[in-house]
């Protein structure tokens, strides 16, 4: 074992897809990166790593338990009756490998399970065994724990894949199976394991994803109004008064968005759409100026998603309007893509999940 010069260093530890910034002392840990570049070497950190990761939350680390331990422990105790739902559970897990060599990395490759799930709602799932998705998911199996120390092939990840991927290190990575109960059979996955991070990879953990149960899809965030909204009975257009004081600049906000996680603590799918209709006031009229429409959105290896957001129409000035379309879709199975033909969305992609919508936006809706 060979050991760098001890310089500081700003190192990012990954914890099931969370990062922590410490100091450290970088170490070369493994003869087989002898050679790597010192951004592409895992670090070994002198300070203990206190957290781990469930989904989308974050948990203190038990005293005298590594991180997959926490994380297995906390699915079985408390994220059981989500599994439960789709007559699934984690009863058991036990550790059976450690690997100690690249050649017995890409032996453990080969030997993962063929079980996954199969979507056939957005909430449900059964249990399937297809050698066509393990071989479909074996270039993100490469590209999470990679096994060779070409550096061409390291540097040609992607930059969420290098932030995720696993640099082997000696006496850390291992392989723990575990054991499921399926509408009453039992059943077993090989999941892999690092010491340092955690959960790193296993069909079911990574393939089975929820919404966290705090999150709020379709927000339509207005600031206070001044004056008070009128009625439309009360001359208010769009429900809202169209009079305004100097010095005031009204405006209307529109937000949708969603994710999904997986067990490990993996963002699978997002995406995000805002609308911002600003104003001004002209002799004592609310009056629309500006506009500003934006859609984002990404998806983890096997997923799909995508988001968008168009103009319609835009007129400016006291009797101004916005009229936008906007429109979402994601897949676990299928490439999901959005068509405009100019007046509507049309979603692409068989049995994608998705919608679609409309919003009229008058200068009586700026506050």
């Amino acid at each position: 074992m060979k050991f760098r010069s001890l310089r500081p260093l700003f190192i990012a530890i990954v914890l099931g897809g969370s990062a922590l910034g410490i100091y450290s002392c970088s170490k070369q840990t493994s003869a087989d990166l002898e050679n790597e570049p010192a951004n592409l070497i895992s670090s070994t950190p002198e300070t203990q790593v206190w957290q781990f990761k469930v989904l989308n939350k974050t948990y203190v680390l038990p005293e005298g338990k590594l991180p997959w331990q926490a994380q297995l422990d906390k699915i079985i105790v408390e994220y059981n009756t989500l599994l439960k739902e789709n007559d699934l559970e984690l009863i058991g897990y036990k550790h059976i490998e450690s690997i100690n060599t690249l050649q017995e990395l890409r032996e453990a490759k080969n030997n993962v399970s063929n079980l996954f799930p199969q979507y056939t709602s957005p909430s449900n799932f059964t249990i399937v065994e297809s050698n066509s998705l393990k071989y479909r998911f074996k270039p993100y199996l490469d590209s999470m724990l990679p096994d060779t120390k070409d550096r061409a092939y390291i540097a040609s990840l992607t930059g969420l894949k290098k932030e995720k991927a696993y640099l082997f290190e000696e006496n850390d990575l291992g392989v723990v199976n575990l054991v499921w109960k399926y509408k009453g059979e039992t059943k077993n996955t090989r999941c892999f394991v690092s010491n340092k991070r955690g959960l790193i990879y296993d069909n079911l953990l990574y393939s089975i994803h929820y919404k966290p149960a705090d999150q709020s899809k379709n927000m339509a965030r207005k600031k206070k109004n001044l004056p008070r909204l009128l009625t439309l009975s009360e001359g208010g257009e769009g429900g809202g008064s169209l009079n305004c004081s100097e010095n005031y600049f009204p405006s209307y906000t529109f937000n949708l968005s969603d994710a999904e996680y997986d067990f490990m603590g993996d963002r699978i799918y997002y995406y995000s759409i805002s609308v911002v209709v600003s104003g001004r006031c002209d002799n004592g009229k609310k009056s629309i100026s500006f506009k500003d429409l934006n859609s984002s959105y990404d998806a983890g290896f096997g997923y799909s998603c995508i988001a968008d957001v168009e103009t319609k129409s835009f007129v400016t000035g006291t009797s101004g309007h916005l009229d936008f379309a906007f429109a979402w879709a994601w897949s676990n199975s299928v490439t999901v893509g959005l068509e405009w033909d100019g007046f509507s969305f049309t979603i692409t992609g068989t049995g994608a999940t998705g919608a679609k919508g409309e919003r009229y936006v008058t200068t009586g809706m700026l506050q």
